[in-house]
């Protein structure tokens, strides 16, 4: 066990421990745990730690656990031209909704079965903020008038959070190292040293 800053580091063979086996990256030869009470200190540390292991000889590649983040949906609104306008919140949020999950304002008929027909965006639309901005919002005061929603905020799409699971109560993100071909026993004795000379700092091992 190695103390790094804001992360705690163990390193075992791949296959000897259910957790390992669950998360890790399958056939892996080595997996490297890094665990720690502070986000973005862990998500640091393991970084860190995995661009040292990669630069090692008799190491071909190493993968992490940390999921890659959504993109979230992020809209910056002016509620008071909202309401200037007769809308609200609601009809934002309806807009946008439909636009991307889409609406089924009908169904099709055939033998029998009712099959319902979706409406929404393209899917290239459907991941460009510009796009979605032109999206229409139905005007309660004019009959047949409509307002594109960039005219009451900016929307934007936004990475959402990184998912680091658990092990014991703790963070945990799992290094999965893999050897090149016959150079396993070369590759663990760099990984040895290479953890070894890590700072001792706060509750990193």
């Amino acid at each position: 066990q190695k103390d790094l800053e804001g992360a705690r580091v163990d390193f075992e063979a791949q296959g000897g421990d259910v957790f390992s086996q669950v998360f890790g990256r399958a056939g892996a030869d080595l997996v490297v745990e890094v665990r720690g009470a502070d986000f973005e200190g862990l998500k640091k540390a393991s970084r860190e730690v995995q661009e040292k292991l990669r630069a090692l000889p008799g190491v071909a590649k190493v993968d992490n656990s940390l999921a890659v983040p959504s993109l979230q949906l992020r809209y910056e609104m002016d509620e008071s031209r909202l309401a200037r306008d007769g809308l609200a919140v609601a009809d934002v949020a309806e807009s946008v909704l439909g636009g991307v999950n889409g609406l089924t304002p009908t169904a099709f008929r055939e033998n029998a079965k009712e099959i319902p027909v979706r409406l929404r965006l393209r899917e290239e639309d459907r991941k460009d903020a510009a796009a979605l901005e032109r999206l229409v919002i139905p005007s309660p005061f004019e009959k047949g008038g409509s307002h594109p929603l960039n005219e009451y905020g900016r929307l934007s799409i936004v990475p959402g959070p990184s998912e680091i699971r658990r092990r014991d109560q703790r963070r945990t993100v799992l290094l999965s190292v893999f050897f090149s071909p016959g150079g396993s026993e070369k590759g663990l004795a760099a990984v040895r040293s290479v953890l070894n000379r890590f700072p001792r700092k706060g509750e990193v091992s």
